[in-house]
């Protein structure tokens, strides 16, 4: 395998596209192939941090605890939502609202949104959602730089985040992640390794490296292909734009995750070019087959 083509695509971030930086893990069935960390965390060129801000990514988590409560017989998912959330007032099912709440950011429109999602797994196991998590998917993950608040252990290793102006031309601070981390909207705050933990048990039908059983084949197959909003048509495979330009690409077929993250949100050009060059280059190099169709998001 040579990811030389890769590596040097995104050494050339910064010059392209203005990004200070960047961070890119490859997993191929169990093994960690690639990694490269380019740029710095802040447009100053301090440091490098390596800890990201992950939004709609941390929608796959949140749906894959519900999704292991019901292999452990404590919800059905075709149950009414409001069983769970009295005074809900909304006739979805579990699995239809794990979809919309996967789907969209109009949170308030269709009221399942991170919290009362918080308050199903609370009324089932008597943990709030973060604690869950913690104990039944990070711990068991090793997913040791993953949460769901800012605290005095990660503090100092989050990168700082920007936003492009609408002229696409200038990088301004942005403040709205910790905005939405004190509102419990589920923003997370990981590393693109832990994530990559997460990923590629998901990519291996449910199970870590290190045999930990996440979900079963089946759970994990139905939530990929039938529960959670996808951007990709391709059976057995599923793809997450983050809000803050992350991605995640999980390839079961192929036993290949792709994690991309960085800091700068509302790069339009990131969709049209950067996502499926980066895919391209990383099937390129390590020589397995393409894709045959494409991302809702890409043309």
């Amino acid at each position: 395998m040579n990811f030389i083509p890769l590596s040097k695509y995104l050494d050339s971030f910064h010059k392209v596209y203005e990004l200070p930086g960047c961070d890119c893990c490859i997993y191929e069935n169990h093994n960690n192939v690639f990694r490269r960390k380019y740029g710095f965390s802040d447009a100053k060129k301090t440091t490098f941090k390596d800890l990201y801000f992950m939004h709609s990514a941390a929608k796959l988590i949140c749906c894959t605890a519900i999704v292991r409560l019901s292999e452990e017989g404590k919800l059905s998912l075709s149950d009414r939502a409001d069983k769970y959330i009295p005074g809900f007032g909304n006739d979805s099912t579990v699995e239809q609202m794990l979809r919309i709440y996967s789907e969209t950011l109009d949170f308030e429109q269709h009221k399942f949104n991170h919290k009362n999602l918080s308050r199903i797994v609370e009324a089932l196991t008597g943990l709030p959602l973060d604690e869950y998590l913690h104990r039944y998917i990070f711990e068991p993950l090793h997913m040791k730089n993953t949460s769901f608040s800012i605290n005095d252990s990660n503090r100092k290793r989050i990168s700082t985040q920007y936003f492009l102006t609408d002229d696409g031309e200038r990088l301004k601070s942005d403040k709205s992640f910790e905005a939405l981390l004190s509102k419990n909207e589920g923003c997370i705050i990981t590393s693109v390794g832990d994530y990559a933990r997460f990923a590629e048990t998901l990519c291996n039908k449910g199970v870590s490296k290190h045999g930990f059983r996440l979900l079963s084949e089946e759970g994990t197959l139905n939530l990929i292909n039938n529960i959670i909003y996808n951007e990709t048509t391709e059976k057995n495979c599923f793809v997450c734009i983050g809000y803050n330009g992350s991605l995640v690409s999980i390839d079961i077929d192929n036993k290949v995750t792709i994690i991309y993250a960085q800091h700068v949100k509302n790069c339009g050009t990131l969709q049209m070019e950067i996502y499926p060059k980066l895919r391209e280059l990383a099937y390129d190099c390590l020589g397995v087959h393409k894709w045959s169709k494409g991302f809702n998001v890409f043309p």
